[in-house]
């Protein structure tokens, strides 16, 4: 446990006095407190476009759809037993995602998200404010194993809803409380600017070549960016090193990311693999060429995470092998990557697919 405990011993010393003289009475310690680490580190989930503030000696945040975990060890993000440690997490979702509508009020959303039930005891309920927005909070306590929990839940301006939940056991959470404030006070929304690895431009993100073995492609990605063979069958996922993928094995990433696949093309073209594959409708796909080669477009959102999804298969030279690209991004950073995708696309080369090139970048083992 990452706490540094801090003890103040005060010894008292009573004097009894009587005509028989003194009698003293034992040092008393008081317990002992947790203090937290400053809060300097910041932590921000695109997802949702939340920035927030956590404590310098606190694990690295997990992400997974829908979610951004924060602990004092990476490990109870995957506990199912009571916690021992806080625990934060930042959740958002669509109003259809809570089986809500426009209508329905951030109170009873509130209690929704929170937990609120027979076994819980409200401790205080009021509205605040989050990063500028209109917010509404309750702190609850769940007496059986002895936990705090406190919600703070608004609507975001895209219509979505996000809510911060803070997760302390009973015997600390007087002495958390405070950084738990202080946590949603410094928390706030950002823009794409925010984003620290920005898309591809003359001066500030060189790019560097990639080679796609499978499918015998070469295309340029920015430099800082890895490549990670994800399985035995030749999938590579391409990301910022900075940028974590999701914990839940979704394919997504707090950032934008490029993943590639190849297969044997069994359809007539390459537009009616993609069609087959994704179970789509021919008017739903565009096609394109890529340098030569027949290729063919999707573009969706996924409805939990709002993340942008494209879809593009590029036939290889030897015209049988098909390589499916998947890139996806947060919707905030959606634009403003674009042109990272833009650039692979424009410089992508053909080599024969399977052959090797080890003067560019190695692909790291899954």
């Amino acid at each position: 446990m990452r706490w540094r405990y801090r003890t103040a011993v005060f010894v008292i010393m009573l004097s009894l006095l009587s005509a028989c003289g003194g009698t003293h009475i034992l040092p008393t310690p008081l317990p002992e407190f947790p203090t937290v680490a400053p809060l300097s580190r910041t932590a921000i989930y695109w997802d949702a476009g939340i920035q927030l503030s956590y404590p310098e000696n606190w694990a690295a945040p997990i992400y997974f759809s829908g979610e951004m975990f924060l602990a004092p060890n990476a490990a109870d993000a995957s506990k199912n037993s009571t916690p021992t440690d806080p625990i934060i997490t930042m959740q958002v979702s669509t109003l259809a995602g809570l089986n809500a509508t426009k209508d329905t009020t951030l109170l009873s959303l509130l209690l929704q998200v929170s937990g609120a039930n027979a076994k819980t005891e409200t401790v205080t309920q009021a509205t605040t404010e989050f990063g500028g927005l209109d917010a509404t909070f309750i702190i609850l306590h769940d007496k059986s194993a002895d936990l705090y929990a406190e919600t703070i839940l608004f609507r975001l301006p895209d219509g979505r809803v996000a809510w911060l939940i803070v997760l302390t056991p009973g015997t600390i959470w007087g002495d958390f409380a405070p950084i738990a404030d202080q946590i949603r006070a410094d928390g706030k929304l950002v823009t794409s600017a925010a984003y620290t690895f920005n898309a591809p431009n003359s001066t500030a993100q060189p790019l560097q070549p990639f080679h796609y073995v499978p499918g015998g492609l070469t295309l340029n990605l920015p430099q800082g960016w890895i490549g990670q063979a994800v399985d035995t069958a030749g999938t590579v996922l391409y990301h910022a090193a900075s940028d974590p993928t999701y914990g839940d094995h979704s394919g997504f990433s707090n950032g934008p990311q490029l993943v590639i696949r190849s297969e044997k093309l069994t359809a007539a073209d390459v537009p009616s693999a993609l069609i087959a594959s994704l179970q789509i409708t021919a008017s739903q796909i565009r096609p394109f060429i890529v340098n030569g080669q027949s290729g063919a477009e999707y573009d969706t959102s996924d409805p939990a995470t709002g993340q942008v999804v494209i879809f593009i298969a590029i036939l290889g030279t030897d015209k049988t092998t098909l390589s499916t690209l998947r890139w996806t991004t947060p919707i905030l950073l959606s634009v403003t990557m674009r042109p990272i995708l833009s650039a692979a696309l424009q410089t992508i080369s053909f080599t024969t697919p399977g052959s090797a090139s080890p003067l560019l970048p190695p692909i790291t083992a899954p």
